[in-house]
Formats: C-alpha cells, structure tokens, sequence
C-alpha cells in the first residue's frame, strides 16, 4: 500500500506571539507539539514533514504539489504567528490547489468576526446574547440592557485580551474597562472593534465536532470554572492558572445539551466548517443555552478543549490522543478529499 505524504503545517516557534503567555511559545507549547509528533507517528500507512518556518512557508507550499498528498493545517497562529493573518495560510493553500483539512479561508474570515457571527447565527433561529459593536474608537455606547455584561474583542483567538474585570456592573466599570481593552489591543496593533454582549451567569460548555456531512460526530464538555469563571487568557495560557479550570460531563439538563448540538451543527454545515470544529456555549439565567462563539480550525493540541472531549473518560496517553482525535480528524478529512475527487469524475 501506497504511504501518504503529508505536509504539518504549524505556527513559528521562533517568533513572538502575543496570544500566548509571555508573547511567546513557551516550554509547554513545544511539548505540546513533541507531544502531537509523537502521536502522529503512530498513524499507520502516513508520512509526516513539518513545517514551521514562516520565512520559507508559502515558497514550501507553493512546492507541495506533486511533492504530498495532502496537508494538515494546524496553523491556528496564522501567518507569522498573527492570529489576524490565519486566513492567509488556507489562501496559499487553495491557491496551489492543495488539498487540507480544516476549513478554508472564507470560513475563517467569517468565523474570525464574532459579531458577523452572531447576526449569521440569529438568522438561522440559533440563540444568542443581545449585544452591541463599539467600532474604532467611538464614544463609549451604553448598552440597550441592564448589567451586568461582557465585553471582549469583536476580532480575537486564543482568549486574548479576556480578562475576568470585563465582568462589569456598572457605568464606571464599563467605561473603564472598555478603555483598558482599547489600550490592550492599540498596543497590539490588532483591530480594536469591541463587542458588548448581556453577561450570562450559567454553567459555560462547548460542543465538539469531529467528521463532515453524511457523519458528524460531537461531543459535549463542560468547564468546571474554579478560578476566575470564564475562560480568560490567564487561565489559558499561564501553566500557574490553567490547573483552576477542568473540563468533565455536563452537569445540566439533556434538552439544554441537545439544543445546543443540534443548532451546532447546523451552523458547522451553514458556515463551511469542515473535519472538525468546537462550538462554545454559555447558559443564560434561565438555563437557556446561548452561542459564544464558533471556532474552526480550532486548537487541536492534546490539552486542547476538543481533545479533552474525544477523551473524557479513556486513559490519557499518546496512544489515545492519536487514536481518539488526530486520525479521527485525518480520516474525516482523507473521506471528504475521496468525494471531491469521485464529483470530479
């Protein structure tokens, strides 16, 4: 049988990325990659090469043809390690007409702006927050509902610029906090739209999904929010905070789970996801669960919310993070690349 040539794509390792703790990968960012090497490895029938350099990435790309079968685009950095730029990496990708797993660039541009994503998914009946778009730097809007709210970047990944204080009650902290996160992401030079969204006090979950049209496979898992009660990027990123935060089984109704799925996958279908996604959620009040957030191309790394998913309850090894996520996502991927190829025909 035939080996499978496959191309890694990954973020830079050498450059500065301001999402991750320091501004940079740290010691447990390249284990985590050692890790995904080690477990990629054991995928029978494929060959892996890794690349990783951005000075050189494109011109790789530009030579995968003929060169691979396929490559797997786990650059959720983006180009440069530049969140603002993943987009760019899928768009070399397509232009060199290379097959990949995950979603392409239209998809990635969308999802990338979550208020976009919010007036898509309330078109589809989804439910979501009442919120509002401060752009640029516009006088500070009240929001058209009582506090407490939410603040955070319209445009972001990887929790950056969510901190536990963008939990406001009042005026005062509102229009401070607004001005904090303006500040944080002028300095970043990111683009400082900011989205004011009801706070929701609910327990917070996301809904995994690993296949494509035909099978779709999800999983459930809700984060048992000790620390701080959200997802900040502290509690991400910093190894010192990320022990007050761990995922397990819902511990909420099945209706609220199965509302959740179902709109799920919907939007996975509606917005082009493909081979594998996590969608997050938050209950209301009332119990109701709301959309927070869609996420292709999300993390995949073997701590990751969606592999946690894939592994609740299994023995958490090498072996089972390669069977249970990474060939699951490569399978789902290798099936979608057969169809292409057989409508072509």
């Amino acid at each position: 049988m035939k080996t499978i040539e496959v191309a890694v794509l990954l973020g830079d390792k050498g450059l500065e990325d301001r999402v991750k703790h320091g501004g940079r990968f740290q010691p447990e960012d390249l284990k985590v990659i050692r890790t995904m090497k080690r477990a990629l490895a054991m995928i029978p029938g494929h060959r892996f090469q890794y690349f990783g350099n951005h000075s050189t990435i494109l011109r790789d790309i530009a030579g995968f043809p003929g060169r691979v079968d396929y490559a797997i685009n786990f650059c959720d950095e983006g180009l440069y390690n530049d969140p603002e730029r993943e987009a760019d990496i899928t768009d070399a990708l397509e232009e060199n007409r290379v097959l990949f797993t995950g979603a392409g660039s239209e998809c990635l541009r969308f999802c990338y702006n979550k208020s976009e994503v919010k007036k898509k998914a309330f078109g589809l009946d989804v439910p979501v927050t009442r919120g509002i778009v401060l752009s640029g730097n516009d006088l500070v809007t009240m929001p058209p509902f009582d506090f407490p709210a939410f603040i955070k970047p319209v445009f972001g990944d990887g929790s950056f610029g969510i901190v536990k204080e963008n939990i406001v009650h009042t005026r005062q902290d509102y229009t401070r906090q607004v001005a904090w996160l303006r500040g944080v992401l002028s300095s970043a030079n990111a683009r400082n739209d900011i989205l004011v969204e009801e706070y929701l006090p609910g327990n917070e979950f996301t809904v995994a999904i690993i296949g494509n049209p035909f099978y779709l496979e999800t999983r459930v898992l809700e984060e048992d929010l000790e620390d701080e009660g959200m997802i900040s990027q502290r509690v991400k990123w910093d190894p010192d905070h990320f022990k007050g935060t761990h995922s397990k089984y819902p511990e909420f109704s099945l209706e609220a789970q199965e509302t959740a799925v179902i709109h799920s996958l919907r939007m996975f279908r509606e917005f082009g996801c493909r081979d594998y996604a996590r969608i997050d959620w938050r209950l209301d009040r009332f119990g109701k669960p709301k959309l927070m957030e869609v996420n292709p191309n999300c993390g995949v790394s073997d701590d990751s919310h969606l592999s946690i998913a894939y592994m609740l309850g299994e023995e958490q090894s090498v072996m089972c993070y390669a069977s249970n996520v990474l060939y699951k996502i490569l399978r789902a991927a290798e099936m979608r690349f057969s169809r292409m190829k057989y409508e072509k025909k």
